[in-house]
């Protein structure tokens, strides 16, 4: 009885792209396993940074001012879950859908930028996929060829293909 789209950006935003960003932050300090990385502190802070901004484009895009801290604490419990061995490889792959325009990384972010809101852990994974190479996860070394080798601005405008393209992205995001 709840709003299917609302539920489904949920998830898609606060549980998918927490997963994405945590497993790129893994990737970058040389982690396997999701839970590893929360064991660790600049893990969890970047965790829960992560999952607020994904909260706050999630209530600008219902229009609602939701409080979500349940939801994202019981997230985090669940990849902070050993037994699970949540393999970041297996995240990290795919990386030209998962980071398309529209999808858990993306659209929070455009919804967050045009708000002028904090996307200060979209940056870092920016600067994460721009600044290594991750050959063994797969399809990244396509990824990197076809969309991040053109450098950020022509990201931002053609991979994105954002029509409001603007100096806020490569202000916040970095050119």
């Amino acid at each position: 009885y709840k709003n299917y789209d609302n539920e489904f950006y949920k998830k898609l935003w606060l549980l998918n792209g927490l997963h994405l960003q945590l497993a790129y932050f893994a990737k970058s300090n040389n982690i396997n396993f999701i839970h590893e990385i929360l064991d660790k502190d600049i893990g969890f802070e970047f965790a829960k940074k992560t999952v607020s901004q994904l909260s706050t484009a999630f209530n600008l895009l219902i229009n609602q001012d939701l409080d979500h801290e349940s939801f994202n604490n019981l997230i985090i419990e669940r990849f902070s879950l050993s037994l699970i061995k949540d393999e970041v490889k297996r995240i990290c792959r795919n990386p030209e859908i998962k980071f398309s325009k529209g999808e858990r990384f993306e659209y929070p972010l455009r919804t967050l930028i045009s708000n002028n809101n904090d996307v200060s852990s979209f940056k870092e994974i920016l600067d994460i996929i721009f600044e290594n190479s991750f050959s063994d996860i797969e399809g990244y070394d396509q990824f990197y060829k076809d969309q991040i080798s053109m450098g950020r601005e022509k990201f931002y405008k053609e991979f994105w293909k954002l029509e409001d393209y603007s100096d806020r992205y490569i202000e916040k995001l970095g050119g």
